[in-house]
């Protein structure tokens, strides 16, 4: 196992932990969430035995099958509630490729690739942080489950470009944006916990969220092994996975409050995996974290209110 990943088992879930680039060293946070059957796909298998020709040019090389994925979480970082202008912030690191989006409110979102059994990413080159127009790209998404797609960045370009399949024949791509929009950097904060739910069952409860058209407080606690999300006047209590020993041996509940106007958003993430997780950063910023997909994730974060 990688020196950077860490593993703690619920009842029924296996958290595997790993170090992303923008959160905190110190204490790791949860990038994929999986069955405890589930069976590791050999690298070898998520690889073409041919070599792409822009590996010899491009600075920048993203691969993700089935493409629909990629497609679903442009779906939820462009919600035109969440992301009216439809402009995100992109960084690149080793082997990571990270969107972020800002809402109105100066919530976060992050799409996070990183390299592994489903998703190659391999960049040669330091690329600047640039802003572009995701819904340029999303318009492109007809994606389906057979269907592979190819993002790149050639050094010299002012654009990011893709195709779908072996071939860029019917390609398309989406200009750099000049200094068009401020959208800061995902935070690094430390998280103090994560606990893993059903993607149906927080979808059904983001229903609650726009109660007779208006925003319901959603609150989210934690206590030793167990946690509880209450949404209104509706609760749901799943197992959690605590990042700091400490937690386990107090019985004071954590937790925060804060209100989410951006419901259809949060249902177009759920949609990315069967599980989903939900937690809290620590003290004192004790920010809120909703985290879905697998190794392609879809991060919110949003402050407290209360």
């Amino acid at each position: 196992m990688d020196e950077n990943k860490e593993s703690s088992i619920t009842d029924e879930l296996v958290i595997t932990i790993k170090n992303p680039s923008h959160i905190s060293h110190q204490n790791p946070s949860t990038d994929i969430v999986k069955d405890e059957t589930q069976s590791t796909v050999p690298e070898s298998s998520s690889r073409s035995s041919e070599q792409n020709p822009l590996d010899f040019f491009g600075n920048l090389h993203i691969v993700v099958k089935p493409a629909r994925l990629l497609k679903q979480a442009f779906e939820a970082i462009c919600d035109p509630e969440f992301n009216p202008s439809g402009i995100g912030r992109i960084d690149l690191g080793e082997k990571c490729f990270t969107i972020v989006v800002l809402s109105p409110d100066n919530s976060l979102a992050r799409l996070h690739l990183s390299d592994g059994d489903e998703i190659e990413v391999s960049c040669h080159e330091t690329m600047a942080t640039r802003m572009v127009n995701l819904r340029e790209i999303f318009q492109n998404l007809s994606a389906d489950d057979d269907d592979t797609i190819v993002l790149y960045h050639i050094q010299g370009m002012n654009k990011l470009s893709g195709y779908f399949g072996k071939y860029a024949d019917h390609g398309f791509s989406t200009e750099f944006l000049q200094n068009t929009a401020v959208i800061p950097e995902f935070p690094s904060l430390p998280v103090l916990y994560l606990g893993v739910l059903k993607s149906d069952e927080f979808s059904a409860l983001t229903e609650e969220l726009m109660k007779n058209g208006k925003p319901q407080p959603v609150t989210v606690q934690i206590m030793r092994s167990s946690s509880r999300m209450t949404v209104g006047e509706q609760t749901i209590t799943y197992n959690c996975s605590s990042l700091e020993e400490k937690i386990a041996n107090e019985t004071q509940m954590k937790g925060v409050t804060f209100y989410w106007p951006y419901a259809e958003a949060l249902k177009k993430a759920a949609l990315l995996y069967h599980l989903c997780a939900v937690g809290l950063t620590e003290e004192p910023a004790n920010y809120a974290l909703m985290l879905f997909g697998k190794e392609l994730m879809v991060w919110f974060i949003k402050k407290p209110d209360n």
